[in-house]
C-alpha cells in the first residue's frame, strides 16, 4: 500500500510537472495544444473560440522593478482572470506574458467581445494594491473556431498574425482574425515569394522599372530619368511600391533588391546611350539600409562596370 500511494503521489507530481506552469499554477502551453486539439475534433458540435491575451508593457515592468515583481504581477493576472471567468472556461499560460482562454457554448460575436473587454479592463490593474506602477497593458485576438482548421498550430499561429496586424497607434485593442487578415497574410507571403524570386534570377518578369523623364523647359528637351520601381504578381495585381518597398526592409532583403534595380537602371542607361541620349542621367532611390552596408560602394562600382 505505502509503494502504491508512493507511485500515486510521484505520478500526480511528474503530471503536474509537465502540464502546468510553475509561477502561475495554470495550464501550459504543452497543456494547450493537448486541449486544442481534443476541441478540434468535437467543434462541428459547438460554438467554441479561442482569446489569446497579450501584455505588452511587461518590459517596462519588469526594467525598473525586477523580474520578481513582474513575476508577481504575472500571478495577479492568472488569478484575476480565473475569478472573472466561468467555471466551465479554460485559460492557459501560453509563454511569458500571453495568456490563451477557450471559450464554449456562447451566445454571439458580442459576448466575445464584451469578454475581451473586460479582460482587458481587468488587467489593467490585475489588484486592488494601492500601487501605482502595475498597470498593465494588453491586446486581445479571437478566433472563432470552425472544422477546416487542421491543428492547435494552426489556431495559435492565426491568432498571433491577427495580433501582428493591430496598429500600435489605433486605440483599437481587439482584433478577430477573419478573412481580410487571412488574405493579408497571403499576399504578404506571395510578395515575399517573388521578391525572393527576383533576386535570385528565377524571375524576370514580376519585378520591372518604368523610367520617369526629367523635362528641361529651357531647351525643350529631356536631360534625364528617375528609376520608379513596379512589381505586379498574378491573383493580386500591380503591387504599390510602399508596400513591397517596406516588406523588403523588414525581411532583410532590401540590399539585394537594391542592387538589382541598380543593374537595371544601367541596363537602361546603356539603351538610352546606344540611342543617342549621351548626357541623360539616370536617378535611382536608394534605401537608408543599404547605406550602412561597408561593402555598398564597392558593389555599386562593380555594378557601374
Amino acid at each position: 500500500g505505502a509503494i502504491l500511494y508512493y507511485a500515486y503521489k510521484k505520478n500526480k507530481s511528474n503530471i503536474k510537472y509537465a502540464y502546468y506552469d510553475e509561477l502561475t499554477g495554470l495550464p501550459n502551453s504543452i497543456y494547450l495544444e493537448e486541449y486544442l486539439s481534443e476541441v478540434l475534433k468535437n467543434v462541428s458540435y459547438k460554438k467554441t473560440a479561442v482569446l489569446l491575451l497579450n501584455c505588452t508593457n511587461f518590459k517596462t515592468l519588469n526594467m525598473p522593478y525586477g523580474y520578481k515583481y513582474g513575476d508577481g504581477i504575472l500571478q495577479k493576472i492568472s488569478n484575476s482572470i480565473k475569478t472573472f471567468l466561468s467555471p466551465e472556461d479554460m485559460i492557459f499560460r501560453f509563454n511569458a506574458d500571453r495568456f490563451v482562454v477557450i471559450l464554449e457554448d456562447y451566445s454571439s460575436i458580442d459576448f466575445l467581445r464584451d469578454k475581451a473587454n473586460g479582460l482587458l479592463e481587468l488587467l489593467k490593474r490585475p489588484s486592488n494594491e494601492d500601487i501605482t506602477h502595475d498597470y498593465v497593458l494588453a491586446q486581445a485576438a479571437i478566433l472563432e473556431l470552425h472544422e477546416g482548421i487542421k491543428s492547435s498550430d494552426v489556431v495559435l499561429q492565426d491568432l498571433s498574425l491577427a495580433l501582428a496586424s493591430l496598429n500600435a497607434e489605433s486605440n483599437n485593442n481587439i482584433v478577430f482574425y477573419d478573412s481580410v487578415i487571412d488574405n493579408d497574410v497571403h499576399r504578404r507571403d506571395a510578395v515575399e515569394r517573388k521578391l525572393r524570386d527576383v533576386i535570385s534570377g528565377e524571375d524576370d518578369s514580376s519585378f520591372y522599372l518604368v523610367f520617369q523623364p526629367t523635362w528641361d523647359l529651357n531647351n525643350n528637351k529631356i536631360y534625364g530619368f528617375e528609376a520608379l520601381s513596379r512589381m505586379s504578381i498574378e491573383d493580386f495585381g500591380q503591387i504599390p511600391p510602399p508596400e513591397f518597398v517596406d516588406l523588403a526592409e523588414k525581411r532583410l532583403l532590401i540590399y539585394d533588391l537594391g542592387l538589382h534595380i541598380l543593374g537595371l537602371a544601367c541596363d537602361f542607361s546603356n539603351l538610352i546611350n546606344k540611342d543617342g541620349c549621351y548626357s541623360c542621367k539616370v536617378a535611382v532611390n536608394i534605401s537608408l539600409i543599404q547605406l550602412l552596408r561597408e561593402e555598398f560602394v564597392s558593389d555599386v562600382k562593380s555594378i557601374l562596370k
